[in-house]
């Protein structure tokens, strides 16, 4: 069953979640998927890009998931929440300061989530996705409200397919890994050496982390 609605609405969530119950009966996993890219230097962002950001990346999922929550606490202690976070989401990303802000904020409410919830059996799995095919830089924010960036990606670029994605995020659930980075190489050698490494790369990345040197490691094979 498909229900179409904007996950900024948060008045017709409950409402959204009360169809998929009647419909099926029950819930055992939520996959928190929405969102949106941003491309723009920080110094350039319009501060109600961060808000429009923010409200579709992470209040409109938060909320959902409270109320999610609430039926898995009641009626379903084995539930699962996935959550679509980023590269972004774990590395203060150039470039996209507004999308990695969003997905920190994620990291931040699931992991204390987490921790809340302590003995008890829901799932949490943070997805950091690395660069995918899709549509996301088309439809994504730049600096200005109003301006969308209409990034087509080549077919040429470096990034994962989606298929290949969706099974490995559907692997990370069925496991119930608490965080599973889903990348290409070099981008996921990103992640190890940022968390592994931090102090190395925090004097790395400034230096050679050019807005060229993030594209070629996005897009180029």
């Amino acid at each position: 069953m498909v229900l179409s609605f904007d996950i900024i609405d948060r008045q017709c969530h409950q409402k959204m979640f009360d169809k998929v119950l009647h419909h099926f009966n029950r819930l055992d996993i939520l996959v928190n998927n929405a969102g949106r890219a941003q491309r723009a230097w920080f110094a350039e962002i319009d501060s109600e890009i961060d808000h429009q950001l923010f409200e579709v990346n992470v209040f409109g999922l938060i909320n959902l998931t409270r109320i999610v929550l609430k039926y898995f606490l009641e009626h379903n202690p084995n539930g699962q929440f996935g959550v679509t976070s980023s590269t972004a989401g774990i590395i203060g990303s150039p470039f996209v300061s507004s999308y990695a802000a969003s997905k920190h904020a994620l990291h931040g409410y699931f992991e204390s989530l987490r921790n809340e919830l302590g003995r008890k059996g829901i799932g949490i799995t943070l997805f950091c996705v690395g660069p995918t095919f899709s549509n996301i830089l088309y439809n994504a924010f730049t600096g200005k409200p109003g301006e969308i960036a209409r990034q087509i990606q080549p077919r040429t670029s470096n990034r994962m397919t989606t298929d290949r994605c969706a099974y490995l995020m559907a692997c990370a659930l069925a496991n119930k890994i608490d965080q599973a980075w889903i990348a290409r190489h070099p981008i996921l050698l990103t992640h190890y050496v940022s968390q592994y490494m931090p102090q190395l790369f925090r004097k790395i990345a400034p230096k050679y982390f050019s807005e060229r040197m993030i594209r070629q490691l996005r897009d180029l094979n």
